[in-house]
């Protein structure tokens, strides 16, 4: 699926997405991010989402409100209307097909959400069963799928996690390793037969609740990024599972010098031939959209996103994965601008600051205070004489 669209669709008004190699969703709090993303791994893992609802005990109608409610969350039925209408690369789709459609071996969007901390619980991620039957669909899945990386993807002997030799390029994880863990490691607890996820500082073991928040917020997502690395094939080609990685707010607990090297990561899976859909109140992501759009244009070179990111050890690797990312990736910003009458999503790409349309200058509201700020203490500083 290139192009999808949803009108009428909760608060959602009007969107209609063209998708990039990587797409930001921004705008503010419930203006329809999560359901337009969650709608858009309905419309290509439907069949699948119906088997796996069906495998844990779930007797489903062909009511499209109650599968909402089962598959978004309680009470989500209530977005569709009798107006809703949506459409996937031009033709409308009618959710019955989608939810009844046919499985295939593989989910095709692998979904990182945002409550994904609720996932673990004592270090461990928890099993689909372990959730209320109207949980997010998403987040029980993503917790189940990361059970089964930490059974099969580690080798029990060495119980190491992270970092994980021979997946991820080594100098994205030693930046992620600095930025985030602080030179510590993760690995499997060898000395308790309950199953826990402990830190290494080298000076101690620490337990998932002594863990800082942004390395409880961000162990879930890593695991992932691993699974995708590790199932996809090298030079650019993609696995033959997933497609699409849908991740919700990213940035979460972290530190702008950390969301850089998660950044990275994010380059890596659009090498290997992952679509990256995110969805952000970080400006630091809109800042790599904006510098990248701008370094396409003017045809810059690999080496000049080895300097903006401050790497002084030029790889062969990495300068694969950057030359892929100025040369020929794609980078989509979409704003959901809420209205009087509901939310518009907007198509921002230029991100330009010089824009008249506040929308697209103030980048989807996220610069908006900075902007205000500078603009008013440059006019008291010029009402001063003393300055």
């Amino acid at each position: 699926m290139k192009h999808f669209e949803a009108y009428n669709l909760g608060q959602i008004k009007e969107a209609s997405i063209e998708l990039g190699d990587f797409t930001v969703f921004i705008g503010p709090q419930a203006s329809g991010k999560s359901i337009l993303l969650q709608l858009f791994k309905l419309l290509l893992d439907g069949g699948n989402i119906s088997k796996q609802m069906k495998n844990h005990g779930v007797q489903l109608k062909n009511d499209a409100r109650e599968f909402f409610d089962l598959y978004m969350g309680e009470g989500m039925g209530k977005i569709l209307r009798a107006n809703s209408l949506i459409k996937a690369d031009g033709r409308i789709v009618d959710l019955s097909d989608s939810i009844n459609g046919k499985e295939n071996l593989h989910d095709r969007v692998a979904y990182v959400p945002a409550q994904r901390v609720l996932a673990m619980a004592q270090g461990w991620p928890r099993p689909y069963s372990d959730f209320r039957l109207m949980d997010p669909y998403v987040l029980k899945s993503f917790s189940s799928r990361l059970q089964v990386w930490l059974d099969f993807g580690v080798k029990k002997d060495s119980g190491m996690v992270f970092p994980h030799q021979g997946i991820m390029d080594k100098d994205i994880e030693s930046l992620l390793n600095k930025a985030i863990y602080v030179n510590a490691s993760v690995n499997l607890d060898q000395s308790s037969p309950q199953m826990r996820l402990m830190l290494d500082t080298g000076e101690s073991q620490l337990s998932y609740l002594g863990w800082s928040a942004g390395q409880r917020e961000f162990t879930p997502l890593l695991m992932q990024i691993y699974w995708l690395l590790q199932n996809s094939n090298s030079g650019n080609i993609k696995g033959k599972h997933h497609q699409f990685v849908i991740i919700e707010e990213p940035e979460m607990g972290l530190h702008p010098m950390a969301i850089e090297a998660l950044m990275l990561s994010f380059l890596e899976l659009i090498s290997r031939g992952y679509k990256v859909i995110v969805s952000t109140h970080s400006t630091t992501i809109l800042q790599l959209c904006w510098a990248v759009g701008l370094m396409q244009k003017i045809k810059a070179a690999p080496d000049d996103l080895f300097e903006l990111f401050g790497i002084t050890r030029k790889s062969t690797s990495l300068r694969k994965i950057f030359e892929n990312i100025v040369t020929q990736a794609t980078f989509n910003t979409y704003y959901f601008d809420r209205k009087a009458d509901g939310v518009v999503v907007r198509d921002i790409s230029r991100l330009d600051p010089a824009d008249e349309d506040q929308g697209m200058s103030e980048w989807g509201g996220l610069t908006a205070f900075g902007s205000k700020a500078s603009e008013i203490i440059s006019n008291l500083i010029a009402s001063k004489d003393e300055f």
